[in-house]
């Protein structure tokens, strides 16, 4: 994507944009730095309008950002993360301890 007109245009309309979606990258599993950037560049890249006051679900590994706020408006992200209490794959939860 060129610019930032489109994004400048959902924020007016009173969208949050999430301009790096990666569909799919999730089946990729658990990568290092260097494997989401390769990740990034050979994949498709998607924008995800969000209603203001909308959700957005999504699997945890997915390959994802968000830009800067484009309004002077506080911006809040309540992150979420359900699953089971055991991960396939080798994949454990941190501890929050």
């Amino acid at each position: 994507m060129t610019g930032n007109s489109i994004f400048e245009q959902l924020a007016a309309e009173g969208y949050v944009v999430v301009p790096d979606m990666f569909p799919g990258s999730h089946r990729l599993g658990r990568l290092n730095l260097a494997q989401a950037l390769n990740a990034r560049e050979v994949g498709e890249e998607r924008v995800v309008p969000v209603a203001r006051g909308g959700v957005m679900v999504m699997r945890p590994l997915l390959l994802h950002a968000s830009s800067k706020a484009s309004v002077d408006l506080p911006r809040r992200v309540l992150h979420f993360v359900f699953g089971p209490s055991r991960l396939a794959e080798g994949l454990s939860w941190r501890s929050s301890s």
